[in-house]
């Protein structure tokens, strides 16, 4: 840049903000150059498991795919770019769900963005009509389509770039989401991106009922491990072992246990071992690690023949842990088991509580039994229902 793009003034170096730079020198205009920044824009846009790619047609990067994207216009909101863009390159129609990340390129001679500071930033879209098939312009775009997803990931003329982007769309981190905000006509239109919030603990914990009644709890005759016949089965796997589930038993759970004192959590396989390990995974991303076990049925007839696997020292103060609990049975085999490897059990904890017992038995013991619920508050009396 020579000349001033506001008065037609030659630019002169001068300090400006702790370095020099061009400046008009005009005393009413007062431009000041700061470089010269680009905004690229890319979109994830997954449907039916798998991704839209795109394969540029010019240098650079010919022949290679990618996601569909391009640079913002100066005057153009970044939301309706990359929608524009998805449908200019793949014709497909699609919708901004939430911002995945972005690259910082500083500008060179041998930069991505060339002369110009880059910025690109990363979308995840939804599209509009699942059914739609991508095309493309045969010139710029030389293929559009949808990969599936191990495919496009590792495919070698796949740019690393998308391939970051699709891995961290499918990984389950929260991106940042278009925030609501009040028009201003007095304003320039702009659009705020934030991290959504975090769902207060009683919405949590109103989530967790609702996956346990939808993944867990059957109607019908069943037998239960305690020898009982009821007319439900609460298989708290089903919640336990789902990707939401987990996440949210190992955050309610962990706010139970993080002030016992306990540097242990487990019980008898197998319903305890996706607790046990959501909570040791939740302590250690608050920093508070708590180690996790797991109590066989039985010896194992080989190896090191033990009861007890995972790093659970003698001595250690645990918590015993189930998804759901009727006499206490099964936890009772759980609690024998370490307090034969000279282990304290602090607390005894379950998502369900059939209210078949279970509290009383270990009460009589000496230790103390918490839940996250009852089966009450799925909806069932164990007074009319057995």
């Amino acid at each position: 840049m020579k000349y001033c793009p506001r008065c037609a003034q030659e630019l002169i170096s001068r300090p400006e903000g702790g370095r020099d730079r061009l400046a008009c020198p005009g005393p009413e205009c007062k431009f000041v150059h700061f470089g010269d920044f680009s905004i690229g824009v890319g979109a994830v846009v997954i449907c039916d498991g798998k991704v839209l790619l795109i394969r540029r047609g010019h240098e650079p990067g010919r022949g290679w795919w990618q996601l569909p994207g391009g640079y913002a216009e100066h005057d153009e909101p970044l939301v309706e770019s990359i929608e524009r863009e998805v449908l200019e390159e793949a014709g497909v129609k699609a919708k901004v769900g939430e911002v995945l990340g972005f690259r910082h390129s500083v500008g060179g001679q041998s930069s991505i963005g060339g002369a110009s500071t880059n910025i690109y930033v990363a979308f995840r879209l939804d599209p509009e009509d699942s059914a739609l098939e991508p095309s493309c312009d045969g010139d710029e775009i030389t293929g559009a389509q949808y990969w599936p997803i191990e495919e496009a990931l590792g495919n070698e003329r796949v740019q690393n770039l998308t391939k970051w982007a699709i891995g961290w769309a499918l990984s389950g981190a929260r991106g940042l989401a278009p925030a609501e905000r009040p028009l201003d006509p007095s304003r320039p239109p702009w659009k705020l991106f934030h991290v959504p919030a975090l769902p207060e603990k009683a919405t949590k914990r109103a989530r967790l009922v609702e996956l346990l009644k939808e993944r867990s709890l059957q109607r019908g005759d069943f037998m239960l491990r305690s020898g009982r016949r009821s007319t439900y089965f609460l298989d708290g796997k089903g919640t336990t072992l789902s990707a939401e589930g987990a996440v949210l038993v190992g955050e309610l759970l962990f706010d139970r246990v993080k002030e016992l004192g306990v540097n242990a959590i487990g019980g008898l396989t197998l319903g305890a071992d996706p607790i046990a390990t959501a909570v040791s995974a939740e302590s250690w991303r608050q920093g508070r690690p708590i180690d996790a076990f797991i109590v066989r049925k039985e010896t194992k007839d080989h190896g090191m023949g033990e009861l007890i696997a995972g790093p659970l020292r003698r001595g250690s103060r645990v918590a015993i842990v189930e998804d759901t609990v009727t006499t206490g049975s099964a936890i009772q085999a759980a609690i024998d088991a370490v307090r034969a490897a000279d282990c304290e059990v602090a607390r005894v904890l379950a998502i369900v509580d059939r209210e078949a017992g279970a509290r009383e038995h270990f009460a009589r013991q000496g230790i103390e039994m918490e839940a996250l619920f009852t089966i009450r508050d799925l909806g069932i009396n164990p007074e009319r229902e057995p």
